[in-house]
């Protein structure tokens, strides 16, 4: 048997986190901020939730087991940052192309 520690799937759901905002963002090229200062405010908003992901996941583990906390809290909570960053990397990559 092989053990599956915290940190392997903390990992995986970060590499799945960000090919997700990947998706997302090639999926939905219209969606989110079109100027600097919202691109900013969204990266703001996504390292303040990333500052209560590990409290959430928690909370929901306690209140609905491992697999609802993993999938319906901490994956989201990691694929926003992600998706905010490739967005102000869009904005500021056309801006300066402009």
């Amino acid at each position: 048997m092989v053990a599956v520690t915290a940190q392997s799937i903390a990992c995986g759901f970060g590499t799945g986190a960000a090919v997700l905002a990947l998706w997302i963002f090639f999926r939905f090229p219209r969606l989110g901020p079109k100027t600097m200062g919202t691109a900013i405010l969204t990266v703001g908003c996504a390292q303040l939730l990333l500052l209560v992901t590990g409290k959430a996941t928690v909370a929901a583990q306690s209140a609905a087991g491992s697999v609802v906390a993993l999938v319906a809290v901490f994956l989201p909570l990691l694929v926003f940052p992600f998706w905010a960053a490739i967005r102000l990397i869009h904005v500021t990559n056309n801006r300066f192309n402009a």
